[in-house]
């Protein structure tokens, strides 16, 4: 690995998402210390494409954190996806205001109008329960409306707006990609997948200058539609693809990881060649420059790596520690890098709700940090409420508790210890379709 010239003059802003467990986190210049298996440390950031970085993220609960996306019209906001739901930080980080309205055991994944700053779309969902599909926001991820009209109740992936057309998006799920054009109001079929269950590792993009030219793999077989969808071609990829890379500057040139391997194409994916192997392996992050697709970013099990020629060859950056995941670019700000550790961490004496059952008057709580005394509160209203013998910190019950959540208004649910501690408040939606 060819080191490039330590002086020249960095532009790019980045941020990085990073997964950090357990032993695998190392003290890093006294600022950062290992942490025990069920938290993490923060959010990374660094304004000067990677040769320095800083945590942002104080006081964000303690949640795995799969995306982050900035807003490039307001500087200050982002918007992280977690297991949790959508959290939104209007000071660059330094704080995160809890989200209400999204409960799930799964990852949503935020994306932002490029329309309209304010509305937001989210998808994801458990496979345990919870929350699941496509969710919008109107006022800047203050609240939330399910969207899932034709969608099957399944996990669904990222999703994705057509850069020509913004009412038409897309979403994966486990079984099929859908699409809809009008705004996410209904949904149909593009392409059956028919996977079931099956949770493996899978990509969809919309080349962003050529809108019909779609992409999909699924660390199987890539393949490529040039007529939105109608017909799909296999592209005939001599290797497994974890991940797939379109340079937003020439999308001629695509970028798709494998386990150990970096690979490059210069002709929309008709040829490849391997521009990069590490035995210690690929963690999935790569990003490619928005200006010059020259320029990437990758993360491996040892850190972030930076190439400025296409990945001819690579220099280590500063990144404090392993494991890099995630990616993206600040748009509004192309000098700044963001990295996170996929968790936070939170008072371990605080509860927390992750989903909500409700089967006529049953009303079922799942989350954890629950005492022998937590309650389930309705608008405020204290409910009957008992702990799941089996699992009491984790889920409680209200038998006749389901008859106070309404449909209009929203019913505000909360669960509160027997210390006065309360948890995080969130809002039941009941299905659209």
């Amino acid at each position: 690995m060819r080191q490039r010239n330590s002086h020249k003059k960095l532009h790019t802003t980045v941020w990085a998402l990073v997964f950090l467990i357990g032993s695998s986190l190392a003290p890093v210049m006294g600022t950062i210390k290992a942490q025990d298996e069920d938290s993490g440390s923060a959010i990374f950031k660094s304004t000067d494409s990677g040769a320095t970085w800083s945590v942002i993220n104080p006081g964000l609960p303690c949640v795995s954190v799969t995306s982050l996306v900035v807003d490039p019209r307001i500087p200050g906001r982002v918007f992280a996806g977690t297991d949790r739901g959508v959290f939104k930080s209007t000071d660059g980080g330094e704080h995160w205001i809890t989200p209400t309205g999204i409960i799930t055991l799964g990852t949503f994944t935020p994306v932002i109008s490029p329309d309209n700053s304010s509305i937001i779309y989210a998808s994801g969902g458990g496979f345990e329960g919870g929350a699941r599909g496509v969710f919008r926001s109107t006022d800047a991820g203050a609240s939330w409306r399910p969207f899932n009209s034709g969608l099957q109740n399944d996990y669904v992936g990222g999703i994705r707006i057509d850069p020509s057309n913004h009412a038409t998006l897309y979403v994966m799920s486990l079984r099929a990609i859908y699409r809809s054009t009008d705004d996410a109001e209904h949904w149909n079929v593009l392409l059956p997948i028919g996977l079931g269950d099956v949770v493996i590792t899978r990509n969809f993009e919309i080349d962003p200058h050529h809108p019909s030219t779609l992409y999909f793999n699924d660390g199987f077989q890539m393949i490529k539609s040039t007529d939105a969808g109608s017909t799909w071609k296999n592209m005939g990829v001599p290797f497994e693809a974890a991940g797939l890379r379109i340079a937003p500057s020439d999308s001629s040139v695509l970028y798709a990881l494998a386990a150990t391997r970096l690979y490059r194409s210069t002709d929309g994916g008709a040829s490849w060649a391997s521009i990069l192997e590490r035995q210690d392996g690929l963690t999935g992050g790569l990003v490619v420059d928005p200006v010059n697709s020259s320029t990437l970013y990758l993360g491996t099990k040892q850190g972030i790596i930076r190439s400025d020629d296409a990945g001819i060859s690579w220099g280590e950056t500063a990144f404090p520690i392993k494991n890099a995941s995630r990616l993206a670019f600040d748009p509004g700000r192309p000098s700044t890098i963001d990295a996170n550790n996929g968790l936070g961490k939170r008072p371990s004496d605080t509860p927390w709700i992750f989903a909500l059952y409700l089967e006529g008057k049953r009303l079922t709580i799942r989350g954890e940090y629950f005492d022998a005394g937590a309650k389930i509160l309705l608008n405020g209203e204290e409910q009957k409420t008992k702990n799941d013998e089996t699992e009491p910190a984790r889920v409680l019950i209200g038998k006749k508790a389901g008859k106070g959540v309404r449909r209009e208004p929203d019913t505000k649910i909360q669960v509160r210890n027997s210390d006065g501690r309360l948890s995080q408040e969130v809002t039941f939606f009941f299905p659209s379709n």
